[in-house]
């Protein structure tokens, strides 16, 4: 029998190009990821990352082209710098598709 986590590389690396809101982003990578346990602390991070110009914020464009809606985040580069960070002690699974 296989079990997800047998996939997860998989999974994540089919996901890099996911954008979503950061509480979705940080709701999925605690599902996924053992090593991140709290949704409201990885939500801030990515949160505050986005402020600080850390990673690029997408948002949707109406007809004349000004942005609206919430500020949405591609979960690979929230990979990326949860890799970069080092003290969230990913595991090799994530560092592999980091990378």
């Amino acid at each position: 029998m296989s079990h997800a986590s047998d996939h997860l590389t998989v999974i994540l690396e089919e996901a890099q190009g996911w954008v979503a809101p950061p509480m979705r982003l940080a709701e999925a990578l605690v599902a996924l990821v053992d090593t991140e346990l709290s949704v409201p602390r990885l939500h801030k991070r990515i949160s505050k990352w986005g402020e600080r110009g850390r990673i690029a914020a997408h948002r949707h464009r109406d007809s004349e082209g000004d942005e609206y809606g919430p500020k949405r985040y591609r979960l690979g580069d929230v990979l990326d710098l949860l890799h970069a960070e080092g003290s969230t002690r990913l595991s090799s699974t994530v560092s592999e598709v980091a990378s």
